[in-house]
Formats: C-alpha cells, structure tokens, sequence
C-alpha cells in the first residue's frame, strides 16, 4: 500500500478516489487527494531520512496563528514528524485553489531565500 494511502485510511478511514502530484515544492514532494469529494493535500519531506523535517512544524504553528489572526490559510489537520506509519515526515492539510509559493516567489525580489 502506498503511503498516500496509509496516511488516508489512518486520518480519514477512506481511500482517495483521486491523487494528483502537484507542481515542485522546494522540500516537499506535493500530492492534491480527493477523498468524499472533498480535497486535501499532503506533503512529504524530501530532507534527509536523519532529519526531521522542523519545517513542517513551524508551518503549522504559523498556520495557525494566521488562523487566530483571520488571516486566510489552509488548515492544516495533522502534522506527522514520527515516521511510524510512513517513513517520511508529512502534513496533511486542506486544499485551497491557487498559486503555489513556489511558482511565485522566483517572480519576486521580495522571497525570504532561494534554493
């Protein structure tokens, strides 16, 4: 089984009846999963195996400070660093429509870093 699929029987008890990997992440792997007609996403670190991936941690605690602030953001629902049912760090969080990040921030002089 697929660790797409273990991450949605283990957060949503159902199969995704669609998984689409979407465009380049700097260190994230990106898939958009339909499941019940509702979309998400999950994310996969691409660091290291040795490392956990803090990023994804302090995404989520951005996040949702953001949310508090009523500021629009996907919600993230889980945050998994532990590596017990798949062997990667990962996030699952809801699907909003739009631009990613990544695909903006080359446009731009005013992104934070450059990989």
């Amino acid at each position: 089984m697929s660790s797409i699929n273990i991450i949605c029987y283990s957060v949503f008890h159902s199969p995704p009846s669609t998984i689409q990997k979407l465009d380049r992440s700097t260190l994230h792997d990106v898939y958009k999963v339909i499941i019940q007609n509702k979309s998400y996403v999950i994310r996969f670190s691409r660091l290291n195996d040795l490392y956990s991936d803090n990023f994804l941690k302090i995404e989520k605690s951005i996040v949702d400070y953001l949310h508090r602030s009523i500021i629009p953001a996907p919600q993230i629902l889980l945050t998994d660093l532990s590596r017990k049912k798949v062997p990667y760090d990962y996030h699952v969080s809801n699907y909003i429509e739009g631009e990613s990040l990544y695909t903006i921030s080359p446009k731009s002089d005013n992104y934070f870093y450059q990989f």
